[in-house]
């Protein structure tokens, strides 16, 4: 159901310098500004371009990638354990109007047992969503909020969508290369 992206020492370097260059202003509801986690959506935004052939990487505010004309935003996640279908993927209130073509959603993880929080050297793509589905599927989450059968408080306002109702990445990528012909 989701595809793991192996990265290279090198590119795991790439996106760690890639999160030292970002604004002030694009510092979203989730990473409060911490390196590790700022590191690691650039290590989803580099995995998902390792995994869509012919990507640009754009990285503005408004969308990461570009591939064959369609503008690719991707929102990443870490946590401890493996992708779950019942998961939850977000985009931050403040992500909500950006202009993209489509949200990937990835998720990174944190070595177990390591004796240091250190990310595994990849990511999962665990699906996508274009613009027009993003508000037709996803639900509103205020901050604080906790979904039933949840036992975690929302951090900020977002949308969100279980991972289980996202396109899966074998149509994702097909996806995006048909709009783009």
């Amino acid at each position: 159901m989701f595809e793991w992206i192996d990265l290279t020492e090198r590119e795991m370097r790439a996106a760690f310098e890639m999160q030292k260059s970002l604004p002030a202003e694009m510092n979203g509801n989730y990473s409060n500004n911490d390196v590790g986690k700022r590191t690691a959506g650039y290590v989803g935004q580099v995995a998902a371009w390792k995994w869509l052939d012919n990507a640009i990487n754009v990285d503005n505010y408004q969308y990461d990638l570009f591939v064959d004309g369609v503008r690719v935003e991707v929102k990443t996640s870490t946590r401890n354990v493996n992708p779950d279908a019942d998961h939850w993927a977000r985009i931050a209130a403040s992500n909500d109007s950006q202009l993209c073509d489509y949200y990937l959603f990835c998720q990174t993880q944190w070595k177990l047992n390591a004796k240091d929080k250190k990310l595994r050297h990849g990511a999962y793509i665990l699906g996508m969503l274009s613009v027009e589905e993003m508000r037709e599927r996803m639900h509103w989450a205020e901050k604080g909020s906790i979904e039933p059968g949840d036992e975690f408080a929302e951090r900020g306002d977002c949308w969100k969508i279980k991972h289980n109702r996202l396109i899966p990445p074998w149509m994702a990528s097909k996806m995006i290369k048909l709009q783009g012909a």
